[in-house]
């Protein structure tokens, strides 16, 4: 992480580390070539490019004309898949408008600019001189050098007269990751995903008209309608002027930020402030339209806290894919170079964190900021990990995000680098709310609170009167989302913060931001927890820890939790009634749950509810001792579970709940493998073997009474006095 100083104090200090680390992005790579035909007659760029040129190849001799530049539409090197663009040494680009021909003549770079390279000689590699490669355009036919020295891109396959002969003259330094095969898996994804509408645009087929009226609809009638814009606005991007007609008289009527008395849309969160954002900058960028002025400070204040702090909604399956894909379009189609490059940076930093948190085979079940039951009690397959790494299932269809990254142009190959099998790390993400004015330098009143709403702080006792303010300001007291500052509205909005403080257990539980992560894997289990993190506070979406085996998530929700953890009233089960207090070492956690004095002794559920699927493990088994505790133990192929609880209660839909007194209550989780082991024999005398304390007791010392709990398995020991 950087150093967390105020952005005040650090502005010239990140441009200077992002001038350094993302240099490659900032500056396309490109090459300076030459093609060959089969008939063996060089390409040449009629005049060096210009309007109405063309392109012939019937050259004998390489002259100026006869040289080019090949411009990779990602950063790093060319290779089987990449996306490319052609450009004549007098800067204008090959264009293939759907007319058969090869013209040169264009001075940017549209969706007609845009090639795919297929490397016939090293498919797996990098392209190196003498390479036999074809060209693909957007409409999906193929560069053909004809017979008579005519170039055209009017083929349908790949035949003799198909394929060129590469001459690199220059080719630029670079210092690549390995091949890690993530371009050959994006062209592959797109073969499996062909009717998605991002896929049609790149391959040139028609995006049925019923498609585009059920998005514009879901963007007209839908909260998350901005789901649907970045999608539209990507499409407009991938597709030229196809769609104009039926998408711009849309576009052009909505508001890209928040406006007076809004009923419809919420653009504060994370994921929904940068879908908003990035697609009123890309509108403005290709059509001109009027935004707000604030617009560039906004969006580059969104991707600098990004860079410096990381994402609040972390690890989130539901929300990561928004957040994602809305990086994706100002890494693909931002003209700003250092928007760009700081777009870029921030979707590999995600990418490389959420690859922390998935096993082997794919599985992802992590502690997170933000998520819901229905991410856990299921597997899934997500294109993502799949595209990036090669490893688990090959997804047969796609989620939000796999569209967006099988036509991506970033380069993946350095985010595939960082994963690993075997993980044992602490991660930190955020700041505190106090230090909001630091790190919101320079933002209006009004700016700042929709950054501390994104970060979950809407009636933290640090930022409750500037959520009054806000929310006075727009008149937004009958929003559902803002229910319960309606029954104090009367107030000075400057009380509120000290107003908040009486009902701190219930609000400050609501914060994303400073959270420390404890991360443990081993090829196909993980263990993942939230270190101290806000114990004893209702929750707000929050996920304090999770434990995967193979393809099963284990975990435990405080409170009122539907049947089999589904759905309830319609929506999703998101809160905890209460948090614990999680300390992890390795694979080992202990978890104590205390709720506060307000929710201790209040009328809300306090119990503990444990998803643990009995019919999708191999085996399973109690544990049962006076010294050793009542243990959950249970096997899926090699991989092993163990859940220590504080009692033996069952839900009617046969999964564990305890209430213990007033919620205190003790747990713990153990995983391993055969790698780690040996035997599901020998990990269980583990645990059989395991000591646990707890107590209750009057701490003359403190003058009050005191929680302690211990365990000590398998050579780790872990106490909490609460």
């Amino acid at each position: 992480m950087l150093k967390q100083v105020s952005i005040k104090k650090c502005n010239r200090y990140i441009f200077c580390f992002l001038f350094l680390i993302l240099s490659p992005i900032l500056h396309a790579s490109s090459y300076e070539v030459s093609f060959k035909s089969v008939h063996n007659r060089y390409f040449v760029n009629e005049g060096n490019g210009g309007s109405d040129k063309t392109v012939n190849a019937n050259r004998s001799a390489i002259g100026n004309w006869e040289k080019m530049f090949l411009i990779p539409r990602h950063d790093g090197c060319i290779r089987n898949g990449s996306r490319v663009s052609v450009r004549s040494g007098n800067q204008f680009y090959w264009r293939s408008p759907g007319d058969g021909r090869l013209h040169v003549d264009r001075t940017s770079v549209g969706i007609n600019e845009v090639f795919t390279l297929i490397n016939h000689s090293h498919p797996g590699r990098c392209i190196t001189n003498n390479d036999w490669i074809s060209l693909r355009s957007a409409q999906n036919k193929f560069v053909v050098a004809e017979s008579d020295g005519n170039a055209n891109a009017n083929r349908g396959r790949i035949g003799s007269w198909e394929k060129i002969r590469l001459k690199i003259h220059k080719a630029p330094v670079l210092s690549p990751a390995p091949d890690s095969g993530a371009e050959s898996r994006k062209a592959e994804f797109r073969e499996i995903i062909a009717n998605n509408m991002f896929v049609q645009a790149v391959n040139g087929d028609d995006v049925p008209m019923s498609v585009l009226e059920n998005k514009i609809e879901l963007l007209l009638t839908r909260e998350t309608g901005d789901f649907r814009l970045a999608e539209l606005v990507r499409l407009l991007y991938l597709s030229g002027d196809k769609y104009d007609d039926v998408l711009l008289p849309v576009l052009r009527e909505l508001d890209y930020w928040l406006v007076r008395d809004e009923e419809l849309y919420a653009r504060w969160s994370e994921n929904h402030m940068i879908l908003w954002i990035s697609s009123a900058y890309l509108m403005r960028q290709r059509e001109g339209w009027a935004m707000r002025e604030d617009l560039n400070q906004r969006l580059n204040h969104f991707l600098d806290l990004k860079l410096q702090y990381g994402f609040y909604e972390f690890f989130s399956s539901t929300y990561h894919p928004f957040t994602l894909g809305a990086l994706l379009n100002l890494a693909d189609f931002a003209e700003d170079p250092l928007i760009k490059a700081k777009a870029t940076a921030a979707a590999k930093r995600m990418m490389k964190e959420l690859l922390l948190v998935f096993n082997d085979r794919g599985a992802f079940y992590p502690a997170a900021g933000r998520n819901y039951p229905s991410r856990y009690i299921s597997s899934r397959e997500y294109p993502l990990f799949w595209i990036i790494t090669g490893k688990g299932n090959v997804p047969n269809g796609t989620d939000y995000v796999g569209g967006y990254l099988a036509t991506s142009d970033i380069n993946l190959d350095d985010v595939a680098a960082t994963y690993k099998s075997r993980v044992n790390i602490t991660l930190r993400q955020g700041h505190n709310q106090n230090q909001k004015t630091d790190v919101h330098y320079g933002l209006s009143r009004l700016e700042r609170t929709i950054f501390q709403w994104s970060s979950g702080a809407y009636f933290h006792p640090d930022t409750a009167s500037d959520t009054a303010y806000t929310v006075d300001y727009y008149n937004f007291e009958d929003r559902k989302e803002f229910k319960d500052l309606a029954r104090v509205a009367f107030l000075p909005d400057s009380w509120m913060n000290n107003i908040s403080q009486i009902g701190a257990a219930f609000s400050r539980g609501s914060n994303l931001s400073k959270a420390t992560i404890d991360i443990f894997k081993n090829k196909n289990i993980v263990l993942t927890s939230l270190d101290n993190y806000y114990p004893g506070y209702k929750g707000y979406q929050q996920w304090p820890w999770a434990a995967t085996i193979e393809d099963v998530a284990v975990f435990a929700q405080t409170g009122d939790v539907a049947p089999n953890f589904d759905k309830k009233s319609g929506s999703q089960i998101s809160q905890n009634s209460h948090f614990p207090k999680v300390q992890q070492s390795g694979n080992v956690a202990l978890i104590t749950y205390f709720p506060l004095f307000e929710i201790r002794n209040g009328t809300g559920d306090k119990g503990v509810n444990l998803f643990w699927p009995t019919e999708r493990f191999d085996e399973h088994q109690e544990i049962y001792g006076h010294r050793n505790g009542n243990w959950l133990v249970a096997r899926k192929n090699n991989s092993y579970i163990a859940v220590l609880r504080a009692g033996t209660g069952i839900r009617s839909d046969g999964h564990p709940r305890n209430w213990g007194d007033k919620g205190r209550q003790m747990w713990a989780v153990v995983v391993g493998n055969k790698e780690m082991y040996g035997s599901y024999q020998a990990f269980k005398n583990k645990i059989s073997q395991a000591n646990i304390s707890e107590s209750f007791r009057w701490d003359w010392r403190r003058f009050r009474m005191v929680y302690r709990t211990r365990i000590d398995v398998d050579g780790k020991s872990i106490g909490n006095t609460w």
